[in-house]
């Protein structure tokens, strides 16, 4: 949606990182950039969406 509808730019990193809080994997991936601003997609490997606090975390 962001590249095709809303015309953003193919991210400038476009490897997936991995992340561990708390014993459990997370990845993160760029998905669009516009000036400057990112758009990441992150999906927990189980495929459950992570608590507040653990959302919180992956922000930082």
């Amino acid at each position: 949606m962001f590249i095709e509808k809303l015309g953003w730019s193919q991210p400038s990193r476009q490897k997936a990182v991995l992340l561990e809080i708390e014993n459990k994997t997370y990845q993160y991936q760029g998905i669009a950039e516009l000036s400057g601003v990112a758009v990441f997609e992150i999906t927990a490997v189980d495929g459950k969406i992570p608590e507040a606090k653990v959302r919180a975390a992956i922000h930082k």
